[in-house]
């Protein structure tokens, strides 16, 4: 059973994930996943291939490519393309027994039949602000634009079976993710 822990850039995906790998449960991240891709040459190569600026004696630049795709929307749509399916890819080949929890930043609509459920993950706008800008160490103008960049990806939570609202301290947020794990459990063992 997959179970995907979606929501938008800010909103604590991050921190109920930790909740979940706090509890023993088996949890997988894209952002992890992409993170060993770019130990992979194959991967690497193709990236060189998309975006030559930003390799510089054959190494990526990582703020240089994530300068890029904050600002073109072509730019970030080609490195989608390309990331997107790979990811996905590895994620389904990692989590085929058991009940995984997979944390993805920008659930797509095409990846929907993959997963079981979705917990989307939602906060308060000056919340998700103030975490980017902690976490980050961007402005507030930064914070806000890197917000927009996600618009595109708006009623993807229309699609959630739960939706985890962060709008607490760590120990609501705690309570809810508890509780959604309970009902998970109670759902299986009524099967």
């Amino acid at each position: 059973m997959r179970i995907v822990i979606a929501g938008g850039i800010g909103s604590g995906k991050s921190e109920v994930v930790e909740i979940l790998r706090n509890m023993n449960r088996k949890v997988i991240s894209a952002d992890d996943v992409n993170r060993s891709l770019l130990e992979d040459p194959k991967y690497l190569k193709r990236l060189n291939e998309l975006f030559p600026t930003c390799f510089e004696d054959g190494k990526l630049i990582k703020n240089k490519l994530a300068e890029i795709i904050y600002n073109d929307k072509y730019a970030r749509d080609k490195l989608n393309a390309y990331a997107h399916p790979v990811i996905m890819d590895k994620i389904t080949e990692a989590t085929v027994d058991g009940v995984w929890f997979i944390e993805v930043p920008l659930m797509k609509y095409e990846y929907l039949n993959i997963v079981d459920s979705m917990w989307f993950v939602r906060a308060p706008y000056d919340d998700r602000i103030a975490r980017i800008v902690r976490r980050d160490g961007v402005s507030v103008e930064e914070a806000v634009r890197r917000i927009k960049v996600q618009y595109e990806y708006n009623g993807i939570e229309n699609h959630a079976t739960d939706i985890i609202d962060n709008d607490g301290d760590k120990a609501s947020l705690k309570s809810k993710v508890e509780s959604l794990c309970q009902k998970l459990k109670e759902s299986q063992q009524s099967l």
